[in-house]
């Protein structure tokens, strides 16, 4: 994230299919995976666009914004950049008040943990969920099988018409 450019990011601009594509070309995982495609929700196409158009300003000229224009996509309000990516979000978490969780104290890295959860619990397959975070599938099954149950509740629970759900329903009135 601390390297990312607008030359990163990529609109696919299909209607029901809207979404973004976001070139990682640096960063932890990169090493071992090399560059990697993930995709981003069409949702928050027009954050990215509000943020492109606020990272322009200052930028341009009589001429316009100029053709070889490739700032970082997170900077500071002045417009500056900054290696402290994390150290900010926590400020903002605190001025938020949002910087404790159910699970404890909320970091950048919280925001990894609550969607892989998320895509989990959404029937996602760990194997698809680990290409998009650049990480083993291993490391998804390690680190999240106590979701196993939750992730598989309609198949567990089962529909209204099954057999096992008839006999709890025949018989419910014992207990």
């Amino acid at each position: 994230m601390d390297n990312l450019k607008w030359s990163d990011i990529q609109i696919v601009s299909k209607e029901a299919d809207r979404h973004i594509i976001i070139n990682v070309r640096k960063g932890k995982t990169t090493l071992h995976t090399g560059t990697r495609k993930v995709v981003a929700y069409g949702q928050i196409l027009e954050v990215i666009l509000d943020m492109s158009e606020r990272s322009r300003d200052g930028e341009d000229s009589d001429d316009g914004v100029p053709d070889d224009w490739d700032p970082l996509v997170f900077r500071l309000p002045n417009g500056e950049t900054t290696d402290q990516l994390g150290r900010n979000f926590t400020m903002l978490l605190k001025e938020l008040k949002l910087e404790n969780g159910p699970g404890g104290k909320r970091t950048l890295y919280s925001l990894r943990h609550t969607y892989i959860t998320m895509k989990l619990l959404e029937g996602n397959k760990p194997e698809v969920i680990a290409k998009q975070c650049g990480t083993s599938t291993a490391m998804i099954e390690t680190f999240y099988n106590h979701l196993t149950s939750l992730m598989y509740t309609k198949e567990l629970i089962g529909n209204e018409g099954s057999e096992m759900n008839k006999l709890v329903t025949q018989y419910s009135d014992i207990v």
